[in-house]
C-alpha cells in the first residue's frame, strides 16, 4: 500500500498525537470521517474537517458516538475508506457497532484516543492502566478476532 500523494503534507511538522492520526489517516487516503466531539480525541476530527477540502472528501458532526460508528459502516458499505474517532465512555457505547462491523466483516477504523484514567482522568490511572486497550481487545459481544492495535512504548521526546 502507497501513500495517498493528495493526503500528505511535505516539509518539516511538528505536531501533537491527534493532529499525526489525522494525517496519518489522510495519507492513508481516508475521504471521510464521522464523529463526535468527545475530549481529548475532537482535535482528529477538527483537523480532519479542516484539510478535507483540500483533498476532497466529507466530515459529518453527528448528534452522538453511535450513530458516528453506524455512519462509519454505511460510509465503508458504499465504498469510502473512513474512520471515527472517540474517547473513553464514547468508545463503550460504539461496543455494539464495532461488534456489528466485525460480524459483518465490514473494514472499519475506530480510533479511541486514550484518556488517563476511565473517565475522570489521572487520579484513577493506577486502578486501570489500561482499560481502554482492554476493552478494544476483549469487551465484544462474542468471540471474534479483534485486530486491535496499540502503540506501546512511546516516551516523550525533548526538543533541543
Amino acid at each position: 500500500m502507497k501513500a495517498d500523494p493528495k493526503g500528505v503534507l511535505t516539509g518539516i511538522h511538528f505536531m501533537d498525537g491527534d493532529h499525526a492520526c489525522c494525517e496519518g489517516a489522510l495519507a492513508a487516503g481516508a475521504r471521510f470521517a464521522a464523529g463526535y466531539p468527545i475530549t481529548p480525541s475532537t482535535e482528529v476530527v477538527e483537523r480532519f474537517a479542516s484539510r478535507v477540502p483540500t483533498v476532497g472528501g466529507t466530515f459529518i458532526q453527528m448528534e452522538d458516538e453511535l450513530a458516528a460508528s453506524i455512519t462509519l459502516q454505511g460510509a465503508v458499505w458504499g465504498g469510502a475508506k473512513a474512520f471515527t474517532v472517540t474517547s473513553g465512555p464514547g468508545f463503550s457505547l460504539m461496543m455494539e457497532h464495532i461488534g456489528y462491523a466485525a460480524m459483518t466483516e465490514t473494514p472499519c477504523v475506530f480510533v479511541d484516543v486514550q484518556r488517563g484514567g476511565p473517565s475522570t482522568g489521572l487520579p484513577t490511572l493506577p486502578a486501570f492502566p489500561l482499560s481502554a486497550a482492554a476493552s478494544s481487545r476483549w469487551k465484544m459481544n462474542w468471540p471474534l478476532p479483534s485486530p486491535c492495535r496499540a502503540q506501546s512504548g512511546a516516551e516523550p521526546k525533548r526538543l533541543l
